[in-house]
């Protein structure tokens, strides 16, 4: 089984599916959308609306509304509101054995309110607090003949806080995230599957001539998963270094799971283990 996607003229998509096994309709969505991004003294104002039109899910809106106000010339308040629409892929719709045809869009509301302090010394701090509510949001789930099947959770929401860092000091970028989330299926009011509580990241680079070495740690606390299975926790390395030959051309090597790192996110699925890329790119100037 094959899926197609094509690009038609701007704010166009067209898909079709090319299976030996499950006959599907292919899918067209058209799409509109503008925003509006503004300030006015101390106050700024983001709005953005969005109109998708499926052939098989009819009209879904979406729209992002943000604001911030200036307490100063470094503190800032900032709060959010949107909602968002997924549409099942073909995959989770028609895939042998694992698709769900009767498998309903995904719809979410998100709000968020927080505090951002930027100043050259210190750098980029922000602390914000999020909710999240799904309806019908898009699960798998283990079925009693050990098959996986992808469902729809009736209402969920995920909670939480988030605060991030970053500076550049002595010459070199550092950053620093951390979330903390309680992620519920509000049917059985129990932790969403494969959804951890906690995560963090640590980032570094800096710039030698026509060098840039960089790394980052990324950590992430245990996970649920089907079958009552608890996903342990991990924390992986990876290392990238670039060398720019001119001003267009450069080379560029990355090394993933530096330690080799045996962890899952989805059983029974191993995580890729230690890997190496080169890369010879071109960029337009």
């Amino acid at each position: 089984m094959a899926q197609k996607s094509s690009d038609t003229p701007p704010g166009c998509l067209q898909q079709e599916l090319d299976s030996n096994s499950y006959g599907a309709p292919s899918r067209n969505v058209f799409s509109v959308f503008g925003g509006y991004d503004g300030r006015v003294g101390r106050h700024q104002l983001q709005l953005n609306g969005r109109n998708d039109h499926y052939s098989d899910f009819g009209n879904q809106a979406s729209f992002f509304a943000g604001y911030g106000y200036n307490l100063t010339e470094s503190l800032k308040l900032i709060a959010n509101l949107s909602n968002a629409f997924r549409a099942p892929t073909f995959n989770e719709l028609y895939f042998p054995g694992f698709g769900n045809p009767n498998l309903q869009p995904e719809r979410a509301k998100s709000g968020e309110v927080g505090v951002q302090y930027h100043t050259a010394a210190a750098g980029l701090l922000r602390v914000t607090a999020f909710e999240t509510r799904y309806n019908d949001l898009i699960v798998t789930v283990a079925q009693p003949n050990g098959m996986f099947l992808p469902s729809n959770v009736n209402k969920a929401k995920v909670q939480g806080v988030e605060a991030s860092w970053r500076a550049t000091l002595w010459n070199t970028d550092v950053g620093a995230s951390v979330t903390f989330q309680d992620p519920v299926d509000e049917q059985t009011n129990t932790q969403l599957l494969r959804r951890a509580r906690r995560h963090a990241a640590f980032d570094v680079g800096r710039n030698f001539g026509n060098w840039r070495f960089g790394g980052e740690w990324l950590l992430s606390s245990s996970r649920l998963d089907a079958g009552s299975r608890t996903l342990g926790g991990y924390g992986i390395v990876n290392l990238n270094a670039r060398y720019n030959i001119d001003k267009q051309w450069f080379v560029a090597a990355r090394v993933e799971n530096l330690f080799d790192k045996n962890y899952q996110l989805a059983f029974p699925y191993n995580t890729q283990g230690r890997a190496g890329y080169i890369t010879l790119g071109w960029r337009q100037k």
